[in-house]
């Protein structure tokens, strides 16, 4: 999973469907997430590197329920933020 948004830079360059990934998370009672920015999927995947500075994120994770997977709630909570709240899931194949 990843999520897609529109960002504006330091520069004040806006970029359209920016991917946006959690590429690190670390914790397990507080969950620190480490976010990215890329071009695109496409670009992610074929190596370059980030577009902006990573994030860092902290939330408490639901550890009671089964097989709790600790992305999948970090983009859950991301969402909630007032950086990600006009995301768009994009669906990893």
């Amino acid at each position: 999973m990843a999520l897609t948004k529109t960002i504006t830079l330091d520069s004040g360059l806006t970029v359209s469907d920016v991917y946006v990934r959690i590429d690190n998370q670390a914790g397990r009672d507080s969950v620190r997430l480490t976010v990215n920015y890329y071009v695109s999927r496409t670009q992610f995947y074929a190596g370059s590197s980030a577009l902006a500075p990573s994030k860092n994120y902290t939330f408490t994770p639901d550890i009671t329920s089964t097989g709790a997977n600790f992305i999948k709630q970090g983009y859950v909570y991301l969402k909630t933020t007032d950086d990600f709240s006009d995301a768009t899931d994009v669906l990893e194949s």
